[in-house]
């Protein structure tokens, strides 16, 4: 109850739950980036972040500062995932065991804890990223070329996934139609940033 709540909505269809800033989206494209950025920028100059995408739900008490005592043990660490039931890219996202299982390979941006030194370093997500996948990648590599490391902790637990829907619902309303569609012009300009396709952070 303590923490600042950010809500980044785009469109109009859920209203601003009480306690939380509501801050209102592009009526542009949806580019996941972009509205990461506008919470990011609408929290607490001072604290780290912890995004959370709309089809996830938190599954015990005390998610939030359980992530942050381990992050806060360990200052390597830049970005931290809970473990996640449910849908996800990474494999240690949901295998994960101990109270911090480090990985070279990017984390998903289903709900992690970005500590703000970090993002004082890397800057904000890169919004040039307009498909579906690839920003999280992309904010991976960032961090570790700053010099941090990627974690995962089994302390926490988070679902993904909103019934039958396996993303967020604000791509279901891309002009693209599919998301394999999608996830091409996101590799396309993961290429033209890094010159490879490799999710390894190194």
């Amino acid at each position: 109850p303590r923490e600042k709540k950010v809500l980044v909505r785009d469109g109009n269809a859920i209203e601003s739950p009480v306690g939380w800033t509501a801050v209102q989206g592009s009526n542009e494209k949806f580019v996941y980036s972009r509205n990461c950025n506008l919470g990011i920028k609408a929290a607490s100059s001072t604290s780290d972040i912890f995004l959370m995408n709309d089809d996830v739900r938190l599954l015990h008490p005390n998610t939030f500062e359980i992530l942050q005592n381990v992050m806060d043990k360990n200052p390597d660490v830049g970005i931290l995932s809970p473990l996640i039931q449910g849908d996800v890219g990474e494999y240690w996202q949901s295998h994960a065991t101990k109270t911090l299982q480090l990985t070279q390979v990017r984390l998903c941006f289903v709900a992690v804890l970005l500590r703000r030194e970090m993002l004082e370093k890397t800057g904000l997500l890169d919004e040039r990223f307009t498909g579906y996948g690839y920003d999280d990648c992309s904010a991976c590599r960032e961090a570790v070329k700053a010099g941090y490391t990627l974690g995962i902790t089994a302390r926490a637990v988070v679902k993904h996934g909103h019934g039958d829907n396996r993303r967020s619902a604000s791509y279901n309303r891309q002009e693209y139609g599919t998301i394999n569609a999608l996830d091409a012009v996101a590799q396309k300009q993961y290429l033209d940033k890094y010159g490879d396709l490799s999710l390894e952070c190194k």
